[in-house]
């Protein structure tokens, strides 16, 4: 059983992640497929066809109009669609991600099922799509202004859904919690989160390499059709891709529970202030902020 709310180091961040997959790589791995799955398939289904028809015309551009026709068809149409359905699964990894840890933490040692995460995921589609959809607005409007101000957003905005799921709260205080929790750790979380993206990008390869491949092939003639086979390793990518988002995922979790107890020390205060009183499980899944105070109440 691993412990979450633990201070950690880099290495041991990136450790802590590895050994969270591999032991939870079936129970994690299962919710993915059957959740995530259906919707990365349709989306890359949508997006392989529209891809084939784009790649079709490409071969018959000879005027700037056709150009302008070529690439207004890249953006438009059933590519779009295909977009929506895998930025939804993207929304759905990390949803999935964080309400397996969430049942991990809440039932130790017991194997946790893809209907219990489905229950807990289908209770944040709606506020971790609006979530989305804000952060996107904030980062657009950051990097309009400068680049920079644009990356430093990104990264301080990476722990609102974790804090969305584990504290339960609205998307205005998941956004703004995040914050406070990047401030003076904004470059431990932009290596951790960085590193976690180049090796989840190096495992797509497995996954991305086989339409890169049909995608040369019809450029250069060899392939006259391949629509379904452009269609097929689309999907199988799109898949794929969306599984190993949970790397990141994961890694993101970690780093929440380790500023958490940075900031806070909850779960030591806890732990101390708890000794010789009736335990009470469902306390340990309480916001750390929502302990404290309720600590220093007291209990009646």
């Amino acid at each position: 059983m691993i412990t979450f709310e633990q201070r950690r180091d880099f290495g041991e961040k990136i450790n802590i992640t590895f050994s969270f997959l591999t032991e939870n790589i079936r129970g994690l791995g299962l919710a993915l497929l059957y959740i995530v799955g259906p919707v990365a398939l349709v989306g890359g289904i949508i997006s392989g066809y529209a891809q084939a028809g784009v790649l079709g015309s490409a071969s018959s551009i000879k005027t700037p109009d056709q150009i302008i026709d070529f690439y207004g068809r890249i953006f438009s149409g059933g590519a779009l669609v295909g977009l929506a359905f895998q930025l939804i699964g993207y929304v759905l990894v990390s949803l999935v991600t964080y309400s397996y840890i969430h049942l991990y933490r809440r039932n130790p040692g017991r194997p946790i099922e893809v209907s219990e995460v489905w229950a807990e995921v289908q209770g944040f589609i709606g506020s971790g799509i609006m979530l989305t959809i804000a952060s996107s607005i904030i980062m657009a409007v950051a990097f309009v202004l400068l680049i920079l101000p644009g990356v430093y957003v990104m990264v301080a905005l990476s722990l609102a859904t974790p804090v969305l799921v584990f504290e339960r709260t609205d998307v205005g205080q998941a956004i703004s919690r995040s914050f406070k929790l990047i401030a003076d750790n904004w470059w431990a979380t932009a290596g951790l989160l960085l590193v976690m993206g180049i090796v989840a990008g190096i495992m797509s390869m497995v996954f991305t390499i086989p339409a890169g491949i049909v995608g040369g092939l019809f450029g250069a003639g060899v392939l006259k059709e391949a629509t379904i086979l452009t269609t097929l390793v689309t999907a199988f990518g799109s898949v794929g891709t969306s599984v190993l988002q949970s790397l990141s995922a994961t890694a993101a979790a970690v780093q929440y529970f380790n500023l958490v107890e940075q900031k806070e020390g909850s779960s030591l205060d806890h732990a101390i202030d708890r000794i010789g009183q009736p335990t009470n499980p469902a306390a340990n899944e309480l916001p750390a902020s929502v302990r404290r105070a309720a600590e220093e109440e007291g209990e009646y």
